[in-house]
């Protein structure tokens, strides 16, 4: 199936976007949703740490463009954004039943990890996974994980 999606900072997300020789983590979340609220600071934390932040991130957003634009500012969100809104193209295609959800797609297209909720190990897992498709040194993913909860639903 193809598709172009809007992206916030005006490009469009497509096929050929995750067709760069890399895997691609895509991470739908919802600005109402707490879940997705506690995780995104660690995300940045984790970036912010690479003198160049790796590519293939995608946050996948299911709030309209106001709305995310205003989320990107007020969180100095600095990776791409797509707009799924407001028919929810992709998380129709990956069956989506909440947020956060995460998938992690080699660089052929195949799906490698997904999982829905905040699972602290599945993450720490998907990030070494990510790393290690991709090339990239690793960077634990949380700095500490003393008051991180193991689980917490979307």
């Amino acid at each position: 199936m193809k598709y172009k999606i809007a992206m916030a900072d005006g490009n469009l997300f497509s096929n050929e976007t995750l067709k760069l020789n890399r895997a691609n983590l895509l991470v739908f979340y919802k600005r109402s949703c707490p879940t997705c609220t506690m995780f995104l600071p660690y995300l940045t934390d984790y970036l912010n740490r690479f003198e160049q932040p790796p590519g293939g991130i995608f946050l996948i957003s299911q709030d309209s463009l106001d709305t995310t634009l205003s989320f990107i500012k007020e969180n100095a969100i600095k990776i791409p954004v797509v707009i799924d809104t407001p028919d929810y193209r992709l998380s129709r295609l990956l069956n989506l039943d909440t947020v956060p959800a995460f998938y992690l797609l080699s660089a052929s297209g195949e799906l490698r990890q997904s999982f829905q909720g905040f699972f602290r190990d599945e993450v720490i897992e998907m990030m070494a996974n990510f790393e290690n498709l991709n090339k990239i040194s690793h960077q634990p993913f949380f700095q500490n994980l003393r008051g991180i909860p193991v689980l917490v639903p979307g």
